[in-house]
């Protein structure tokens, strides 16, 4: 499932979309979940997460949901005060994660950087909050804790249940996006400002 924001990252403008991409490549439905459609608004879709059988999208400001296999629209869960919510995770225990990168339509900070969760209920806490998160981008959840790379300082955290986070080694270029772990434990890292994914190897 690709998401697709098809306008300005921050607009509420309703004409995003999600595609659906064999595992080979092939575009099986361009348009799956379509914001043309009188059901569904997905405005700037972007970062994604699957929990059972559900689509977790994040989308400014609101979680949107949607049946992983049908594409039916199942509700949303807007995060007060946030303005680009960007990626989101799963955690083992079921916790949903996403960040706001805390932007403004221009990319300049409008100082709601954070990191929420969503528990077992549909209102969002935050984990951590302040520009000090440096516009946390990606997030990966896994049983050692929550890792979040950022956009604006090019840092690499790794949060604990408390909120607490500790700064792991940081990639040679800022402007990370994606985290992503592979099989044999390393972290893949993405960076715009050099077009390179890195493989971080935590110690």
């Amino acid at each position: 499932i690709v998401s697709n924001i098809n306008g300005a990252p921050t607009a509420k403008d309703d004409n995003g979309f999600l595609s659906r991409v064999s595992p080979t490549g092939r575009t099986v439905a361009l348009k799956w979940v379509d914001g043309a459609s009188p059901t569904v608004t997905p405005n700037a879709p972007k970062g994604m997460g699957i929990k059972g059988d559900t689509l977790f999208v994040a989308d400014i400001d609101e979680v949107r949901m949607f049946d992983r296999t049908s594409g039916a629209p199942l509700g949303s869960r807007p995060v007060r005060g946030a303005t680009f919510l960007n990626d989101i995770a799963v955690g083992p225990d079921g916790t949903v994660y996403v960040t706001d990168s805390g932007l403004k339509p221009d990319f300049s900070s409008s100082g709601s950087d954070a990191v929420y969760r969503f528990p077992r209920r549909p209102v969002a806490a935050a984990l951590a909050r302040g520009t000090d998160l440096g516009r946390p981008n990606g997030v990966y959840a896994d049983a050692s804790g929550l890792l979040v790379v950022t956009f604006g300082s090019g840092q690499v955290f790794r949060f604990d249940s408390t909120g607490r986070h500790t700064d792991l080694p940081k990639p040679p270029h800022g402007q990370l996006d994606g985290i992503e772990r592979t099989r044999d434990g390393s972290y893949l890292i993405s960076s715009w400002e050099d077009s390179t994914v890195y493989r971080m190897i935590p110690g």
